[in-house]
Parts: C-alpha cells; sequence; structure tokens
C-alpha cells in the first residue's frame, strides 16, 4: 500500500506556524532582558552607594567641612544661598578634566588618565592660584567649579571649592598661604618659627575611585593599560549639603554605555560650553525653574515647574498630582529630544534630587514629544513652614512651602562624549 508524503504547501504551512511561535517567544527575551537589568540596577543601586559613601568617609569627615560665612560670604547672588546660618544648600565638589594631574596617580600621561577627578575642597585649584603645591601644572580651562577658577570672595577670605573648616584647616585665616601641609612643633596653632600649618585637606576622590567594582592601584604599566579598556558596569558622583549644622552627601549611581558592549573606561566628559557650562562640574547637572536662575544651571522651562497638586496646582484634585505641567504631548512644539540636558530631566526612569532633600522618579517619562505628560512616582510633597528648609522671612518667622521646586539635580542621558547614561540610583545620607 502506497503512503502518501507531505505536499511543499503544508512544509510551508508548517514552517509559517513554527515561525510564527518562535517569533512571538523571542519577542519576549528583550522585555525579559530590560526587566532582569532593572532589577539588577535595584539590588546593585544601594551598594554601590554604600561604597561610595565608604571611599568618601576615607577621604573626609564632618569636620573638615565649614560654613560660607567664615570667608565673610552670605548671599553668594544664589550660588550658596543659605536658610539658617551656617548651612548652605547641595554644592558639587570641583572637578577636573585633564589628562594628567601632578600628585594623582600615574606620571606617564600615556598610561593614566586623570580625567574626571573629583577634589572636594578645590585644593589644586587654590594652589594653581597661589602658584604652589603640587597642583600647579592645572589648565584652568580643564576645570569644573560651581565658583569658577578666581573662587569667591578676595585675597585671604577667597574660597575655591566646597567651604572647609577655618578653624582646622586654616587657623590664621589667610587661604593665600600655600597648601602644604606642615607640623605645628609646638603645638599652638600658630605659624611662627618657619612653621607653616596645614590650610586646607587634600580631599582627592579619582574616577577610577567611583568605578564600581572598584579596580585596584595598577602596580605596572601592563596593568594600567589592562585597566585603560575597561569599562566599568556602575559608575557614581556625588554632591555636598550643610543642613542644620550636619553635613549630607548625595550621592548619584548610573550605568554608562549600552549594555554588552565593551568600549574602554568611562570618564566624565566636561559639559559643552553651551551657556558657559563647561567651567561648571558636569554632573550631576543643575536644572532650574526660576528666573534669575542660580550660576552653572541649565534654565528649565517655568512653564513646566514641577508643584505639589500637579498640573492644576490643587492637592484636592488628586488624579493629576503627580504629574508635571507643561509636559503635555506636543510641548515644546519643536526641538524636544531626550539626549539634550535641557530636556533630560524628562526622561523615562530619570532620577531628580530637589533642595529639599527629597528623591523623586519619573516613571512616565518622555521620549519624544508625542509622549506626555511627565508623571512621578509619588506627588511632591508639601512642607509646614520651616527656617532650615525655607529660610526665615523679614519677621523673623519661617517661611511657608512654596510649593514649587526652583530647582532639581538630574543625570544627563548622554554626555558630552556621545555616551548614554542610564541613573540607577540616587540617596541622601549624613557623612
Amino acid at each position: 500500500m502506497s503512503r502518501r508524503a507531505f505536499t511543499l504547501v503544508e512544509v510551508l504551512l508548517a514552517v509559517f506556524i513554527l515561525g510564527i511561535g518562535i517569533i512571538s517567544v523571542s519577542a519576549l527575551f528583550p522585555v525579559g532582558i530590560v526587566q532582569q537589568r532593572a532589577s539588577n540596577d535595584d539590588a546593585l543601586g544601594p551598594v554601590v552607594a554604600q561604597h561610595a559613601m565608604g571611599v568618601i568617609r576615607s577621604k573626609v569627615g564632618q569636620d573638615d567641612f565649614g560654613t560660607f560665612e567664615e570667608y565673610g560670604l552670605y548671599d553668594l547672588d544664589g550660588t550658596a544661598p543659605s536658610t539658617i546660618p551656617g548651612d548652605w544648600h547641595w554644592k558639587r565638589p570641583t572637578m577636573y578634566f585633564q589628562q594628567q594631574l601632578t600628585g594623582v596617580g600615574w606620571t606617564d600621561g600615556t598610561v593614566e588618565d586623570d580625567t574626571g577627578t573629583i577634589d572636594v575642597f578645590g585644593t589644586l585649584l587654590l594652589n594653581v592660584e597661589l602658584g604652589a603645591g603640587p597642583g600647579n601644572n592645572l589648565n584652568l580651562s580643564r576645570v569644573g567649579s560651581e565658583f569658577s577658577t578666581d573662587g569667591l570672595g578676595n585675597g585671604a577670605n577667597r574660597v575655591y571649592g566646597i567651604p572647609v573648616n577655618r578653624r582646622k584647616w586654616d587657623p590664621d585665616l589667610d587661604t593665600t598661604t600655600p597648601l602644604f601641609i606642615f607640623a605645628d612643633y609646638d603645638g599652638d596653632s600658630i605659624e611662627d618659627n618657619g612653621e607653616l600649618l596645614a590650610h586646607q585637606p587634600y580631599a582627592i576622590i579619582t574616577q577610577a575611585e567611583r568605578w564600581w567594582p572598584a579596580m585596584p592601584p595598577a602596580r605596572s604599566v601592563d596593568e594600567a593599560n589592562a585597566q585603560a579598556r575597561r569599562r566599568p558596569q556602575f559608575v557614581w558622583d556625588c554632591m555636598f549639603r550643610r543642613f542644620e549644622g550636619r553635613i549630607l552627601v548625595a550621592v548619584f549611581v548610573y550605568r554608562v554605555g549600552t549594555a554588552g558592549v565593551e568600549g574602554g573606561p568611562y570618564r566624565v566628559a566636561q559639559a559643552p560650553t553651551i551657556s558657559g557650562l563647561a567651567s561648571y562640574p558636569a554632573t550631576p547637572r543643575l536644572g532650574a525653574f526660576v528666573n534669575p536662575q542660580p550660576t552653572g544651571s541649565i534654565g528649565l522651562s517655568v512653564a513646566a515647574i514641577p508643584r505639589a497638586g500637579g498640573v492644576d496646582g490643587n492637592v484636592g484634585t488628586r488624579a493629576d498630582n503627580a504629574a508635571i505641567p507643561g509636559t503635555n504631548p506636543g510641548t515644546p512644539a519643536a526641538g524636544f529630544n531626550a539626549t539634550n540636558d535641557l530636556y533630560a530631566w524628562q526622561a523615562p526612569n530619570q532620577l531628580w534630587l530637589d533642595q529639599w532633600n527629597d528623591i523623586h522618579r519619573v516613571v512616565g517619562g518622555r521620549r519624544t514629544s508625542a509622549d506626555g505628560p511627565v508623571t512621578l512616582a509619588r506627588p511632591i510633597s508639601a512642607k509646614v513652614p520651616s527656617a532650615v528648609y525655607f529660610g526665615v522671612g523679614a519677621n523673623g518667622l519661617p517661611l511657608a512651602d512654596p510649593g514649587t521646586l526652583p530647582v532639581i539635580w538630574y543625570l544627563p542621558t548622554e554626555d558630552a562624549n556621545g555616551t548614554s547614561i542610564t541613573p540607577v540610583y540616587i540617596t541622601v545620607m549624613e557623612l
């Protein structure tokens, strides 16, 4: 008895059905990879932040930090607005974008790249101004500082970075003294008999120290070259604030580059020269929704200012309380680009830190101008009147919460070198 074989049509139909099944299943893989990466970020973000705090605490302590009042500076035209005497708002440390810095890493410029080095108190920058110390090869065009390369104040009272505790580091209150560290032989905290006292801590955090997993210092040129070809899994950067007399640290954790693609080491890139931002620290970005805007900030749309009560500003209508006004589809009419720092704060899964120490996550972000509105994981909270948050009015009473976020700090979605950046975690901890 003859047996009938499959026809070509039957075979093709079977292949077609099988192909549909395979395509359907394969479509789940990218989603699974994204979810796995997000879970990995959620698990490791706090670990990286704790590592960052360990590094920072090994460099500086609470008693190393001072106040702007110690330098005769009080208002600073928005650069360090005070709430109560002695406190100051979030400040980014000085950052260098120079390949080789004397006294930092290797001396052979072909091996070690010092770009991205953080100098908490701007000590190297001050050394340059004084023509003294190991930082006197610094190229001032490759510096990012909240207070520019000229510092704040004048003469003996000039501050070049986050202010130090002058009682500890500058007992003669004269920053024009070279910043070498010498012993106070007679213990009287006075310069005499040729003695020079310590005038500023040397608090340097290199870019490699902000990689995670961290790598041990290279012991040879070959090791250094091998490290130079490696891209870290995570990177962190930081800011500092004096709040109620205590120093707080904000740690920003992020991934760099495309997942699974090795592209060499990551170094913080100097910000573009647009609006003069090249002379300010590159990460995190400072965005301002108000006019006049603080120095070194990116001017964001005043119409899009985040506020308690959401789009309509009324906390009683809860449906829109987590939404941001001015971010509806079609706004702006042209020019929207999530890789542009002007709009990066609206990107999906973006993280913000505000001036009240609160952290916000964007759960409904915008990739194109057709998306929107931007929605947060939780509404912006309103606070009771508080001097430590909002300052004191002319009547001596604490000012009320304005109900808005005048400024936020956030990470770009792409740096000046075109490297993609993915925010992972932000935390605020006491030093």
